[in-house]
């Protein structure tokens, strides 16, 4: 699989795909009228995209889905509990 001409390994560290996502090959909107290219199967052009995922949201996403998997808490989770102690202990 090639994502904007970089091929994609099975398996990418959070870093890496980081950097794939600051470099702009792995993006969240596509632009109207991009052609996609999907070995073997189809080509496409883009003609509406609704995104609601900027790359540095798509990043938090992905790195909350990680500690999910892992059986960390999550940014929600670690927000869920400051406000819960807030409740507690209003300072």
């Amino acid at each position: 699989m090639e994502c904007k001409g970089i091929p994609l390994k099975t398996k990418m560290s959070f870093d890496e795909f980081e950097r794939v996502v600051a470099l702009g090959k792995f993006v969240t909107i596509i632009p109207e009228g991009a052609s996609i290219r999907v070995s073997e199967l189809a080509t496409f052009t883009v003609s509406k995209i609704e995104s609601l995922l900027e790359p540095g949201d798509l990043i938090g996403v992905v790195r909350d889905t990680l500690h999910e998997l892992n059986g960390e808490p999550t940014s929600s989770d670690l927000c869920r509990e400051a406000f819960f102690r807030f409740l507690d202990e209003p300072t």
